[in-house]
């Protein structure tokens, strides 16, 4: 009988609104939505950069045997 009372307890106290993680669910869809479009944005706006001022493609230089540095740039 006290287990009971117990139980029922705690049952009460744990109950979630089903609304709940469908709201959280929704805003990290949405804000992982939004931050692919910026990235996606951001790729496209340095390829349209490089290529509508005549420089080639967008690229990554990387240090070659002799030294260097990483440089991200537009390369023909």
């Amino acid at each position: 009988m006290v287990r009971q009372r117990v139980a029922r307890s705690i049952e009460a106290e744990l109950r979630v609104t089903p609304i709940a993680p469908a709201i959280v669910i929704i805003v990290v869809a949405v804000a992982a939505f939004l931050a692919l479009a910026v990235v996606i944005g951001a790729i496209a706006a340095y390829i349209w950069f490089c290529q509508s001022n005549g420089l080639g493609w967008p690229g990554l230089a990387v240090p070659g045997p002799k030294g260097g540095v990483y440089r991200l740039g537009c390369f023909k």
